[in-house]
């Protein structure tokens, strides 16, 4: 009877190792294309210099033992100088251990420091994922709880985020009603037929506006710590997050908003954060309007509306 020393695993050879299988940096315990620099330990330091300095006393020791010819000759000379080079010796190696335990309590306190602000960038990321997701909850509230109603029979024409498509449309007719001013003073049109516009739909939009504008700016004005492996301004994160709630219509209207007198607050983070960045040249109400989109955001990309220059955000919400 032969016995097969091969090892057979399920009808098939079990697979030999071979030499690719471990290279030589695993052979070595390293990596070998990006090696760390390798650090020398203070103490060893210390220990190699204390080792150097007695072999100094050994060998000097030796020399004096051998010329005085007799180890009980001169014994309390010989003692003397022993004490007075191994007190210092011992003294240095003290004073080496307190400085070792120095760094070990210096490195051990940055630690614990690093581990502190670690869990301070937690916490305070913790705190404000909560609001932000509590007000983002808010938002989305008003936007399903937003009806449109016929004035006349009372019947309900559109809930929720419907209720932008209808306004897109009556924001179209109050376009077509304008006065029709040349092609250089398009903004100055559609500036005036969003504030007839607004007038009519104030009470159904402005809450919506308000609220929105108070969410962006509350991302805007938090500090938030970078987290371990984050790159980049984690603002941008939630930015887009909310980027990803607003709807065609949303969007549409918020476009509008942003060229009239009402919303022009929101272009200083139009720009910031790219609110617009969803925004299809399809669905604006007019071809013509696509050049109005280019540099949404700067304060000062808008003269042809005769708004006030301004740099900075107003800390007042729009109306």
């Amino acid at each position: 009877m032969k016995i097969s020393i091969l090892p057979i695993y399920r009808g098939q050879l079990r697979k030999l190792p071979q030499e690719s299988d471990y290279p030589q940096s695993k052979l070595l315990g390293g990596d070998m294309e990006n090696p760390k620099p390798y650090r020398l330990h203070p103490f060893l330091v210390l220990l190699g210099i204390f080792g150097v300095l007695v072999l100094l006393v050994a060998a000097n020791m030796h020399h004096i033992w051998s010329a005085e010819g007799s180890q009980w000759q001169n014994l309390g000379a010989r003692a003397d100088l022993f004490a007075g080079i191994a007190g210092p010796l011992l003294s240095l190696l003290g004073f080496g251990g307190v400085l070792f335990t120095l760094y070990l309590q210096q490195k051990g306190l940055e630690e614990a420091q690093a581990e502190s602000r670690k869990l301070q960038a937690a916490q305070i990321r913790q705190s404000f994922e909560a609001t932000f997701f509590r007000m983002l909850t808010l938002h989305n509230d008003i936007v399903s709880r937003m009806d449109l109603r016929d004035k006349e029979s009372g019947d309900e024409k559109a809930t929720g985020r419907d209720c932008f498509r209808l306004f897109v449309e009556k924001l179209r007719k109050e376009l077509r009603a304008s006065i029709v001013y040349p092609p250089e003073n398009l903004s100055k049109s559609i500036n005036e037929a969003y504030a007839e516009f607004w007038r009519r739909n104030r009470h159904d939009l402005g809450h919506y506006f308000r609220f929105l504008f108070n969410l962006i700016r509350f991302v805007d004005g938090a500090h938030l710590p970078l987290l371990d492996g984050e790159k980049g301004d984690p603002k941008q994160k939630y930015m887009k997050i909310l980027r990803a709630q607003l709807s065609d219509g949303e969007l549409v209207m918020l476009f509008y908003n942003m060229l009239s007198s009402p919303g022009y607050r929101f272009r200083h983070y139009s720009k910031k954060y790219e609110l617009l960045d969803n925004l299809q040249s399809g669905l604006l109400l007019h071809g013509t309007h696509v050049g109005l989109r280019a540099g949404m955001g700067p304060l000062d990309d808008f003269p042809a509306l005769g708004l006030p220059p301004q740099t900075e955000v107003n800390e007042e919400q729009p109306a």
